[in-house]
Formats: structure tokens, C-alpha cells, sequence
């Protein structure tokens, strides 16, 4: 379900994003997750990268958060990537820190 594309900008992000994806099948939702989340900070993060090199050593150390608010244009794209980054900051907790942010 990954284009060629994504693959060529984070090919790690692809490959933590396939075995979330085998956790998830595998019913291991415990772990899931958190892949995905990581996955996501891959894809995000290599994006600006790629699209800002310049800035690679200042996006490398910022936090998700950070980079999705000042690299992502897109509203859209921008609300969706936050969204996706405080669900998946919840799979690593001990109880969920944004429970109004989940999915109903």
C-alpha cells in the first residue's frame, strides 16, 4: 500500500510502516501502534528533508510536532499529520494523554 514514491523519500519509514502493518494483522495492537507513529515521524521527517536539505540537522532534532507545523504547507495535510501524531503519541503511553483526539 506504499507507493514507489514514499519508498524513494523514507525507504526505513516504508519498512517500519510494513511491520506495524504485520503487527496489526497479527493482532499485536499493543505494538502496532507505536509502528505506526514511528512510521509516520520517518515519512514526515524525510519529506522535509527532502524538500528543505538545508535544514536536515535542524529537522533531524526537532520534534514531530515542530516539524509538521513549520515544514507541512498544506491545512489539510497539516491537520491530519497532527491529528496521526497525538493518536500515535497515545499508543506510547501508559494512559492516553489526548483521549478527545482518538478515533470514535
Amino acid at each position: 500500500p506504499i507507493s514507489d514514491d514514499v519508498e524513494i523519500v523514507s525507504p526505513i519509514g516504508k519498512q517500519i510502516y510494513v511491520q506495524a502493518l504485520k503487527a496489526e494483522h497479527e493482532q499485536l495492537d499493543h505494538i502496532a501502534g507505536i509502528g505506526y507513529r514511528k512510521a509516520l515521524e520517518f515519512f514526515v521527517k524525510d519529506f522535509s528533508i527532502v524538500t528543505n536539505p538545508d535544514d536536515e540537522d535542524k529537522i533531524i532534532k526537532m520534534s514531530l510536532k515542530q516539524v509538521i507545523e513549520k515544514y507541512i504547507k498544506d491545512e489539510d495535510l497539516k491537520t491530519f499529520a497532527l491529528a496521526s501524531a497525538y493518536i500515535g503519541n497515545d499508543e506510547g503511553h501508559y494512559y492516553r494523554n489526548n483521549p478527545d483526539k482518538g478515533f470514535t
